[in-house]
């Protein structure tokens, strides 16, 4: 249990609470999605987009798509902060945060013994995932590997960012750089089994902080030339691929919609020309849900008000419910 102990000491005093793998592995899937109110990452101008994010996509039933396929789907109560008057964007984020982290604990450990909580957070700001990510996190016996797929890296400390917006830290701070505004000084995911899918809009020191770290970055110069399922496929081996001792390890997918081409996807905080394509990633991410070491999901930067007809919404059904179909 040496690996829980140090997760229990990845920053702040939250306690490790492991699920037994092999209980994991004999489960079925069901999916819990976690809707969050949270603008205090994102840029002024898209804050209440954000704010209102979790409350759209509940409203259009994303999960409709995963109970047609005969996997368990169920929402929690949505998670905001009733007192964040007064509070720096800072501070709000920081309680946000570690709300979430403590709601995924608690969906977890509500597992069945025949069925598998895999939590799914939605929202419109991706500054959250570090409470996301750590919560994650404390229900494994390892760091997880994580595939950030994003059209920006996500990489900046608070001393090296431009614009100061706090969505373009949390990946550094999961893998432990300092300085950050959730004071998290050690890792939280496995920065070898961390990889970043449809980088291609961030600066150099983010690019400089990962390559440091061994983080794998999958641009789209790359991804085009080499093909989307064959670089997709590299990355899903890296983030959860066989230990030394023959199992696979436990894994997350963070996916910012921005990561997805504005034309498929245009209900976003900063979209970002020439992206992934909808329907390709769809097919990659088929049937993720049933591997017993993937251990969660999260969506976010949508924006409702952005989103006219709803076709970002569109999309994520299409996807929660592609994560859920029998694999191939």
């Amino acid at each position: 249990m040496a690996e829980s102990k140090e997760i229990a000491a990845m920053g702040g005093d939250a306690a490790p609470v492991v699920v037994q793998a092999a209980q994991a592995a004999r489960a079925a899937p069901a999916l819990r999605l976690i809707g969050v109110s949270s603008g205090y990452g994102v840029p002024p101008v898209a804050c209440d987009g954000s704010m209102q994010a979790a409350q759209a996509l509940h409203l259009a039933d994303v999960g409709h798509g995963v109970r047609r396929n005969r996997v368990a789907c169920s929402w929690d109560e949505p998670l905001s902060l009733a007192d964040a008057a007064g509070l720096s964007r800072e501070e709000a984020l920081r309680r946000i945060s570690s709300l979430l982290e403590e709601r995924i604990v608690a969906a977890v450990l509500a597992s069945r013994p025949q069925q598998r909580v895999i939590p799914v957070v939605l929202s419109g700001d991706h500054a959250i995932a570090h409470g996301a990510w750590r919560g994650v996190a404390r229900t494994c016996m390892e760091k997880p590997g994580l595939l950030w797929i994003d059209a920006h890296l996500d990489a900046h400390t608070s001393l090296s960012t431009p614009s100061g917006n706090l969505h373009g830290m949390p990946l550094a701070a999961l893998l432990g750089c300092m300085p950050n505004p959730w004071q998290q000084n050690r890792p939280v995911i496995e920065a070898g089994r961390t990889c970043v899918f449809g980088a291609r809009s961030f600066e150099s020191a983010e690019l400089q902080l990962l390559q440091r770290l061994d983080v794998r970055i999958f641009g789209m110069a790359e991804i085009c030339q080499r093909g989307l399922s064959a670089t997709f496929a590299e990355a899903l081996a890296r983030v959860g691929g066989v230990a030394g001792s023959g199992q696979r390890q436990p894994f997350g997918i963070s996916l910012d919609l921005d990561a997805l081409d504005p034309q498929f996807a245009h209900g976003v905080n900063t979209p970002v020309a020439d992206g992934l394509d909808a329907d390709a990633l769809l097919e990659e991410l088929r049937g993720l849900a049933h591997r017993e070491n993937f251990v969660g999901f999260e969506v976010s930067e949508y924006n409702p008000q952005v989103d006219a007809d709803r076709q970002t919404a569109a999309f994520v059904t299409r996807l929660l419910a592609s994560l859920t179909l029998p694999a191939q």
